[in-house]
């Protein structure tokens, strides 16, 4: 259990932390593509086809056999002024273009779909840079480091990250043993094990934990694990004492309220066996009131409660082996009213690092699939049987391939493919090239007939964002369907 609550604790202060070997020093190619798209942009191309008569297959129809066009710009200078546009093309014919741009703290938005109007909307930023009121583009991303936090290995965090967070993980223990309840013994089969409870009010449970935050900033073993997994100027300022406060009104953003309900087996001899965390939601637009973690021996159970409704997911079996991962388990959805969902499920993932011919390092990883209808938990029976969703087997393929040369500033390239059969339709093929790209002036646009979309109402935003979709789609089928008709009469250019 502290296992998590530090987790949780070390994921707000760190917020862009790094930690991941690979190929091209310490960057993956991944992290290496991300920062390329951050800082310059990217130039991307996507093609897929859908066959079917299912409602899914039927809403993608109009976008299939289209090239879609994806790209970002970046300009030099403090990041305030960017782009991004997708434009839609039948055999190098544009149908239809959408561009956004910011502009300082301005958003722009423009489209062949919606005559070309100019709209105009306030530039949120990220939620640290609210609540920092910092300058905006004035710091350096983080979400780089969420995904080298994200790939730190058990073998790692035994050796190398338990110890350094050893005091603070000690100084959670003593804390929370002043919640517990009266232990019990649960025998299991030729096994006692002894069982306690605690009830952890939200409100006490943050302070704690910025009072952890505090006690691990005054760490000098911890902090020089931290700043090894920094990179540019990231150490020096999001693990400056400065920050600490920002850091804490970060858990003070935490969704929870009420008590968190934990409870914990163990062996006589202190072997973990069994963990329940149940975490109190915040009122939200989802009813979602509380989430359950459970985990016993290699079983783990994930739990979403609301009102009428409830979402389940367990993992029954998990394993990496040389960068071949397999999870298995099963999924559920019930609620008071509608169809359920009872399903079981089949991930396999393969990674592979390799140098081509003409020196280009490759990271590649390949996913399967498999989702099965599965009442077998319901029987026959029970009244609730008829109630659950009964679907053919679902399966998905997909590979992504980075690549790049070992030179940290060439362009990164990411090639996509996905093929899938799902009830109601298949689709037969999606292919797409991403690849980073230099940094570049924004193309102009003539903001001075701006129309300011936030002081709209609801439905008239609405209406301009339903016009933006269906007229984009209205154009693309058009245009197919003329150049259908012209090569139908032989007299089409790009038979």
């Amino acid at each position: 259990m502290k296992k998590w609550i530090c987790g949780l604790m070390v994921l707000c202060m760190l917020m862009s932390t790094a930690c991941a070997e690979s190929l091209l020093g310490s960057y993956t190619l991944l992290e290496k593509f991300i920062n390329q798209a951050e800082k310059n942009g990217i130039a991307a191309n996507m093609r897929f086809r859908v066959e079917g008569d299912g409602d899914w297959a039927k809403l993608l129809a109009p976008m299939s056999d289209v090239t879609w066009l994806i790209r970002t710009t970046v300009e030099p200078g403090d990041g305030t002024r960017s782009q991004y546009s997708l434009s839609a093309s039948v055999n190098d014919e544009t149908c239809a273009e959408t561009v956004v741009t910011r502009m300082g703290d301005t958003m722009y938005l423009s489209s062949t779909a919606l005559m070309n109007t100019v709209y105009s909307m306030p530039f949120r930023g990220d939620l640290l840079t609210s609540l920092t009121s910092a300058e905006r583009g004035t710091n350096p991303t983080f979400y780089s480091g969420l995904l080298r936090m994200l790939a730190v290995g058990e073998s790692n965090r035994q050796e190398k990250w338990e110890p350094a967070l050893k005091s603070v993980s000690q100084a959670l223990e003593l804390w929370l043993d002043s919640y517990s309840q009266t232990p019990q013994i649960e025998q299991t089969g030729s096994e006692s094990l002894l069982v306690v409870g605690y009830a952890v009010p939200a409100a006490d449970l943050k302070a704690e934990m910025k009072e952890l935050l505090a006690l691990a900033f005054s760490e000098e073993d911890l902090m020089k694990m931290l700043y090894t997994m920094m990179e540019g100027e990231q150490g020096s300022i999001y693990l400056s004492e400065g920050y600490l406060w920002y850091y804490q009104r970060l858990l003070d953003q935490l969704p929870l309220e009420g008590n968190i309900i934990i409870q914990r087996k163990t062996t006589t001899m202190g072997a973990e066996r069994g963990l329940y965390l149940q975490l109190p939601l915040m009122p939200n637009s989802w009813g979602f009131t509380s989430l359950t973690m459970e985990k016993n021996l290699d079983v783990q159970t994930w739990t979403l409660q609301g009102e009428g409704r409830v979402i389940t997911l367990v993992i029954d079996q998990y394993s990496d082996q040389n960068g071949s991962i397999t999870v298995r388990g099963s999924f559920r959805y019930q609620q008071t009213e509608g169809m359920n969902i009872a399903a079981s499920y089949l991930l396999r993932s393969v990674a592979t690092e390799s140098v081509d011919e003409d020196g280009l390092h490759h990271e590649k990883t390949t996913y399967g699939l498999e989702i099965n209808c599965d009442k077998a938990p319901v029987a026959d029976d029970d009244p609730a049987y008829h109630t659950y969703l009964t679907f053919d087997q679902i399966q998905l393929r997909a590979s992504t391939d980075f690549y790049s040369t070992n030179n940290q500033n060439d362009y990164t390239k990411l090639d996509i493919r996905l093929t899938g059969t799902l009830p109601g339709g298949t689709l037969s093929s999606f292919v797409a090239r991403l690849q980073t790209r230099a940094q570049s002036s924004i193309d102009a646009v003539d903001t001075s007939a701006a129309v300011d979309i936030s002081r709209m109402t609801d439905e008239e935003r609405g209406e301009i964002w339903n016009d933006l979709i269906s007229n984009t789609l209205l154009t693309v089928q058009t245009v197919k369907a003329q150049q259908g008709s012209s090569d139908t009469t032989g007299g089409g250019e790009n038979e």
